[in-house]
């Protein structure tokens, strides 16, 4: 909402976490679609302040991607983990959360 990326460590989290009274909190995960963030990088988060001084539309920014094609904010999610259910918000649904899912296995593979 405020386009700030909380990390998973961040003392708020543990708050969040202990409003849900001992039930796995859920983490409802998008991203924009590629065709809004042109010249974006697949490694760089997306400065949803800057894309909107810029001139960029708020509202097609929450438009859903098809897949999740930022690496970047892909890792950033995939910190909350261990943490929280990630529900994924994308048009092809559990094509994407497949690709999400594999992504981490790859991550957790080689640490």
């Amino acid at each position: 909402k405020t386009g700030e990326y909380i990390n998973a460590n961040d003392p708020r989290i543990q708050k969040i976490i202990d409003s849900w009274r001992g039930v796995r909190p859920t983490l409802h995960y998008s991203v924009s679609r590629e065709d809004y963030l042109i010249n974006h990088a697949r490694d760089t988060l997306p400065n949803y302040n800057a894309l909107i001084e810029s001139g960029s539309n708020k509202q097609k920014l929450r438009a859903h991607s098809e897949y999740y094609w930022n690496d970047a904010v892909n890792d950033w999610a995939l910190t909350f983990y261990d943490k929280f259910d990630i529900m994924c918000e994308s048009k092809a649904k559990n094509l994407a959360s497949f690709k999400l899912l594999d992504r981490h296995k790859q991550k957790v593979s080689y640490v």
